[in-house]
């Protein structure tokens, strides 16, 4: 109710055309908008979840708190200039995922009460069903990506390297060691030293922007009152 009766009073103060020009106020009426939709239809379906963005106007504080500010910009500003290597990331992540999917699609499937490996053929003969396929493998693309993400992050990574091994021999060693080495300790840690190093530079120009900014502000105030002191 609060947020519509601020809507109704922005529109009567603003007017239609500069309330929804303004991406601060547009913002705020979408979310009103989809919330009396939701109010309307009773709950149901997964707009609910979206009333939960009225949470992002706590950034309105960026008008007044300049530190903040600086942050956000010197966030956007990185992200932007991150663009090439977090293609490169995606770009080894897909390589990663194609070589693993070669190499062991539909190999991870195992009888778990002896732990031997099934050939893929005889599927149907696994007293578990599809049990016997672990969750991490590379069967289908989105589970070699999902699988290669969850190597690059060092979860339970050994325990997808030991699967492999038993269903391949232990050449797939050679892949697991490739991957990790490659994407965790090379490009990771040389995605966060860019990172660090991007973020401080971008906080250094945005901060000198501000304070170029400022100082114009004030050269204008102090012109502003020397003219009405001369009227």
């Amino acid at each position: 109710v609060i947020f519509c009766v601020e809507c109704v009073v922005l529109h009567l103060s603003l007017g239609f055309k500069r309330y929804w020009t303004q991406q601060v106020t547009a913002f705020d009426g979408l979310i009103v908008l989809i919330s009396l939709f939701d109010m309307l239809s009773a709950g149901s379906g997964g707009l609910s979840a979206l009333r939960g963005l009225r949470l992002l106007r706590v950034f309105k504080l960026a008008k007044q708190w300049a530190e903040f500010r600086v942050m956000l910009k010197s966030i956007i500003k990185t992200v932007g200039d991150m663009v090439p290597f977090i293609i490169l990331l995606f770009l080894a992540i897909f390589i990663f995922t194609l070589l693993g999917m070669q190499l062991f699609a539909n190999t991870f499937i195992f009888d778990l009460p002896d732990g031997g490996r099934i050939h893929f053929s005889r599927l149907q003969d696994c007293p578990h069903g599809r049990d016997c396929i672990p969750r991490s493998n590379f069967d289908t693309f989105l589970d070699a990506s999902a699988t290669v993400f969850q190597i690059l992050t060092g979860e339970n990574w050994n325990t997808v390297m030991y699967d492999a091994i038993r269903g391949n021999g232990d050449g797939a060693i050679a892949y697991f060691v490739a991957l990790y080495v490659v994407g965790n300790c090379v490009i990771l840690n040389l995605f966060l030293a860019i990172l660090m190093s991007t973020f401080e530079e971008s906080q250094q120009q945005v901060e000198q922007a501000e304070g170029m900014a400022a100082r114009k502000e004030e050269r204008a105030v102090a012109s502003l009152s020397v003219f009405e002191k001369t009227l």
